[in-house]
């Protein structure tokens, strides 16, 4: 088996993730990996599709919602992270708007922003 192939990888990394997430504590594990694995590893559109099906079925599931910003920002889709990170009221939020620079994305949250300030 050749694990240089990127693709075979890949399906590898999405295997173990399922894998990760089948077992009874495997919802830690699965946001674990998610956060420590690089972003290009695995194939995020799955995960992310697999992660907002079962958000369908568990919407307030704080580990998923916090792997779901995490996919989101590995997949450069900011916007969606930051809303995200804004509804956990996750302490993330902050470095994620200094770090891709998302500050007119955040004009219309400023009240939330330092109510939420002032919590953490």
């Amino acid at each position: 088996m050749n694990l240089n192939n990127i693709a075979l990888r890949r399906k590898i990394c999405v295997l173990h993730c399922a894998c990760l997430w089948a077992r009874k504590s495997g919802l830690e594990g699965f946001a674990t990996l998610i956060k420590e694995w690089p972003g290009d590893l695995y194939n995020n559109t799955i995960i992310v599709q697999a992660v907002v099906d079962h958000l369908k079925k568990d919407p307030q599931n704080r580990t998923l919602l916090r792997t779901l910003a995490e996919l989101y920002t590995y997949d450069q889709r900011y916007g969606r992270a930051l809303e995200i990170y804004l509804t956990l009221r996750h302490k993330d939020v902050f470095q994620l708007i200094h770090k891709h620079n998302l500050f007119s994305s955040i004009r219309d949250k400023i009240v939330l922003l330092m109510d939420f300030d002032s919590e953490v």
